[in-house]
């Protein structure tokens, strides 16, 4: 073979040695910025979001245990009590609920119980006047939190509040009571 024949062999080979590290490293490249952009919580080209695993430790579940299905006074202080499962939020809401449609199921806010409270599985309820009525329930909301999370309403067995002269003097200082207890 010819010196000008084995230069330019080499210099082919070089080449071509040079385009497969310049597509290697731009592979690198480009696989390292689309992790850098799924672990920033930026949703991957699929829709999913690569940050979080998909497992059930990504997302939390809270079911509520009581009050449901019963009927209380005004004034009378209630225990609500809920669970949380999976990567549960530090801190709920806790409100009161009506259903006001069916078909599909339609609710609005009464109040608000608690707007943001510890997710350790217990609030304090103290009906006020303005909550008396029927088809009422309680929902356990997600707080801020960067999982994703299911909220809990007990509406198979909704609550009626009844008018009660028996507790007058809680019933008077409900938020102040709510307010102390739900810290």
């Amino acid at each position: 073979m010819s010196k000008s024949k084995i230069r330019r062999s080499r210099q082919e080979g070089s080449i071509t040695s040079t385009a497969a590290a310049i597509v290697i490293i731009f592979a690198i490249i480009v696989g390292t910025a689309i992790f850098i952009r799924n672990s920033a919580g930026t949703p991957s080209p699929s829709g999913s979001n690569s940050a979080e695993p998909a497992s059930s430790e990504a997302t939390a579940a809270l079911s509520i245990l009581g009050p449901y299905g019963t009927s209380v006074s005004v004034g009378q202080e209630q225990h609500v009590t809920w669970t949380s499962s999976g990567a549960a939020p530090a801190t709920v809401s806790v409100n009161l609920i009506k259903k006001v449609g069916t078909d599909p199921n339609r609710y609005e806010l009464v109040r608000s119980i608690a707007t943001s409270t510890l997710n350790d599985g217990s609030a304090v309820w103290v009906p006020a006047k303005s909550d008396v009525g029927t088809g009422l329930s309680i929902e356990i909301g997600c707080g801020p939190s960067a999982n994703a999370c299911t909220a809990a309403e007990n509406v198979s067995a909704p609550l009626a509040v009844v008018p009660s002269n028996s507790f007058a003097n809680t019933a008077a200082a409900y938020q102040a009571i709510e307010q102390a207890a739900n810290q």
